[in-house]
């Protein structure tokens, strides 16, 4: 007879219905999205394929970013989800191949790759160097190369040692996580900084790509909180899930929601501080039409909310209270990845368009129905998380 946790993946159905709305939001939002193309509904398309872009993979690596946590503290607080955040890092090599068509029309996204705009800009003609289509697709190349890696190595060798009962593959786990974050927290700051941070001609932050690295990982728990408050009623999660389990996450997301806001807020004392022109550009912009409110909305709903509600150590304990709150993190993640890329298109006229709204849809549609696919093709909790071992207690 099975194990509880070799019948988890059975009994956890709704995986199949998670991939159904996959498949039917990535038909009706791409194709609303080519229609916009072919139409011309709007001056420059693929600008809203790099926001959808933008959205989702900044879950993929945040999924990464809390499974090399996992991994690297052996804390027992994430083997009731890890399965869940290697299947969505995994989908990092989904994004790869959805980044092709960003190389295929820079020039109608970035623009350092207007030959007209490089000529009438000092600036971005010493960006050159750097900022050109064959040094931006070698970089690019370089950062899904390392994500990729870290991700499909740290899910086999987890997998294996479930197969083989094996703790060097737990060794050989944190050894790799560790430098992997590293890695991660580099290559992603590099990453924004070329995909969206580019985008505009003259400003720039050091603190730019950290704040995708946090909104990343808070979005990603988000998921896993998600996950978990749906399913712990089912068996054998409710064996293995208890009010402290519940606790440890929330104090992540709290934890996590605090840092974010840490990094935004310092990015805008920097620049408000220095007052330069080049530099104030960036909020300046975001002033103007809609933004104002969706910034504001930001820092009351994405800060505010969730730093008052997370306070609560009796929500923090409580599955049902607490999944409506991770539900709300996600959501607004979405929201403030909007507010972080959109204005620097600098439209004219509508800021946002349903062709915006086409390809965020269509392209988060593949990533749950990829996603969805990675679950129902592994285990869903390890053999391991029922072992009384050291290395199963809290981190």
């Amino acid at each position: 007879m099975a194990s509880p946790i070799e019948e988890a993946r059975v009994k956890l159905s709704g995986i199949g219905t998670m991939q159904a709305i996959g498949v039917v939001a990535a038909i009706v939002g791409l194709g609303g999205f080519f229609f916009g193309v072919s139409s011309k509904a709007v001056e420059h398309p693929w600008q809203s394929y790099l926001y959808g872009f933008m959205v989702w993979t900044v879950l993929a690596f945040g999924c990464l970013s809390i499974s090399l946590l996992i991994h690297m503290t052996r804390g027992k607080w994430g083997y009731t989800f890890i399965r869940v955040m290697e299947a969505g890092s995994k989908t990092v090599l989904l994004m790869a191949v959805l980044f092709i068509p960003i190389l295929a029309f820079l020039k109608d996204i970035y623009p350092w790759a207007n030959p007209d705009l490089v000529a009438a800009s000092k600036t971005m003609q010493h960006r050159a160097a750097l900022l050109n289509l064959q040094w931006f697709a070698i970089r690019s190349a370089v950062y899904f190369a390392v994500w990729i890696v870290l991700a499909f190595v740290l899910s086999k060798w987890s997998k294996d040692e479930d197969r083989t009962g094996d703790v060097n593959y737990l060794i050989k786990r944190t050894n790799l996580a560790a430098p992997g974050a590293v890695l991660l927290v580099l290559t992603v700051n590099f990453a924004v900084t070329d995909w969206v941070m580019s985008l505009e001609q003259h400003w720039y932050s050091t603190i730019f790509g950290l704040i995708f690295v946090a909104g990343g990982a808070l979005m990603a728990l988000a998921l896993a909180a998600t996950y978990l408050g749906m399913v712990w009623k089912r068996e054998p999660f409710t064996s293995l899930l208890n009010p402290k389990n519940f606790h440890d996450i929330g104090n992540l997301l709290f934890t996590l929601v605090v840092f974010w806001a840490y990094l935004a807020f310092s990015q805008f004392l920097i620049t408000w501080s220095g007052n330069l022109p080049e530099e104030i550009i960036y909020y300046a912009n975001r002033k103007e039409g809609p933004w104002m409110p969706v910034g504001t909305g930001i820092i009351l709903l994405h800060f505010f909310l969730p730093f008052l509600l997370l306070l609560s150590a009796r929500l923090k304990r409580t599955p049902s209270m607490l999944l409506p709150v991770a539900i709300w993190i996600f959501l607004i993640r979405i929201a403030e990845v909007t507010w972080e890329v959109l204005p620097s298109f600098h439209r004219t006229g509508v800021q946002f368009s349903w062709v915006d709204a086409a390809a965020v849809i269509g392209i988060g549609g593949i990533w749950f129905a990829v996603f969805g696919q990675i679950l129902r093709s592994t285990q869903l909790l390890p053999r391991y998380l029922q072992q009384p071992s050291e290395v199963a207690e809290h981190a």
